[in-house]
């Protein structure tokens, strides 16, 4: 039995076996980057309880709820959070712009006004009336 080995021939002994991967181990796995990591963990869903009911949403809408939560009921880290991220919205052109530094003093200003408001009056909810002056 002659083997016909030479230039593109192999001998048949060491040709891949049928059945056999010529790569067995495969290519390596690609590390993620923190970044990815952290992308990945925050598109996981989760089962909150919402309104009395459970339902499935993900991480990074739970984060942002809770942010805007904690921006409602007065968190000034919060809603500088809230601020920085959320575009503000020309009804003139409908397209999405940056908040203005006349915005961020307007903002300021309500935060300053509402925590004089809760050091005076701290078990008083605000009223809704159109009449008090700001």
């Amino acid at each position: 039995m002659t083997d016909n080995a030479g230039y593109k021939r192999p001998p048949e002994s060491t040709r891949f076996q049928p059945g056999k991967s010529g790569n067995p181990t495969g290519r390596p796995k690609k590390i993620k980057t923190v970044v990815e990591e952290l992308l990945d963990e925050l598109g996981r869903k989760m089962i909150v309880r919402e309104s009395g009911r459970d339902v499935e949403i993900t991480i990074a809408r739970v984060i942002a709820k809770e942010v805007v939560r904690l921006a409602i009921s007065g968190d000034r880290r919060a809603l500088t959070t809230v601020l920085s991220v959320s575009p503000r919205h020309d009804t003139d052109s409908d397209q999405l712009t940056e908040a203005t530094s006349a915005d961020h003093a307007l903002f300021n200003s309500f935060i300053e006004r509402e925590i004089r408001r809760r050091i005076e009056n701290p078990k008083n909810p605000p009223s809704n009336s159109q009449d008090e002056n700001p």
